[in-house]
């Protein structure tokens, strides 16, 4: 919506300049859209003072639409990445206990029938 706007604003403030690159509101995008994401190419520069001053104000709007957001995006990442480290950690030891306990339960049911036999042996010998 602000490049519309921004555009739009450009074109009519530049029209009237001999020798302008404004030439239509969709060559206004152009400059609106390389201010707006500060690459500032150079290709179209406004002459008219008041062109400057929307171009300035086209600049600032630009960063803060833009970059403002950013940290913002990269904290949510960081977060959400966070816990889902934390998340496939929790994974990673409920499946290593369970191994454990897995791994007890077969010794010690190992275990019981090796002495159950030797029990039975005994006793047979008897």
């Amino acid at each position: 919506m602000a490049i519309i706007i921004f555009a739009t604003v450009m074109f009519y403030a530049e029209k009237s300049v001999a020798g302008t690159t404004f030439y239509s509101i969709p060559d206004a995008f152009w400059y609106t859209i390389v201010t707006m994401t500060t690459l500032g190419y150079g290709d179209m520069v406004p002459k008219t003072p008041m062109g400057k001053i929307f171009g300035g104000v086209c600049s600032l709007c630009g960063v803060l639409v833009i970059a403002l957001p950013v940290p913002v995006i990269v904290s949510n990442f960081s977060r959400i990445y966070q816990q889902n480290q934390r998340a496939d950690k929790r994974k990673a030891q409920k499946k290593a206990r369970m191994a454990r306990i897995r791994l007890a339960k077969n010794a010690s049911g190992t275990a019981f029938v090796a002495k159950k036999k030797a029990l039975e042996m005994q006793s047979e010998t008897f």
